[in-house]
């Protein structure tokens, strides 16, 4: 399974696998995305918070060699807005994978109850 939503055909294919391990695995994949995603969402906002430094530092210090002009704080600010709502976005794609991840889980339960169709099917194919 890739970076993209579990597709049906990803749990068909987990669903021909005998005993736990397609539950095992599928938890194994959503674990790794909902990490994946989290540590995304932490670098954005990281990025975003050290633009709005990188601005007000200079502001704060009194004996600064070079002033700040109001065009370059107004794109720092915006820039880091950008990070920061990127960020955020990125947070909430990582708490929506819960939901996903129980949807994959009972269709995966339901593919298990025709197992033995579903071991056909691929050797046919």
């Amino acid at each position: 399974m890739s970076r993209r939503r579990t597709a049906v055909s990803d749990l068909i294919e987990l669903a021909a696998i005998e005993g736990d391990g397609a539950q095992e695995h599928l938890a194994t994949v959503y674990e790794w995305r909902h990490g994946q995603r989290v540590a995304q969402g932490k670098a954005l906002a990281a990025a975003g918070l050290s633009v709005v430094l990188a601005i007000i530092l200079p502001i704060v210090q009194p004996d600064s060699s070079r002033p700040v002009e109001g065009l370059a704080i107004a794109i720092a600010l915006g820039s880091a807005g950008v990070l920061l709502v990127a960020g955020a976005i990125v947070f909430y794609s990582a708490a929506s994978l819960h939901r996903e991840y129980i949807m994959a889980q009972a269709l995966l339960e339901e593919l298990k109850t025709v197992r033995g169709f579903l071991k056909l099917y691929r050797t046919r194919r």
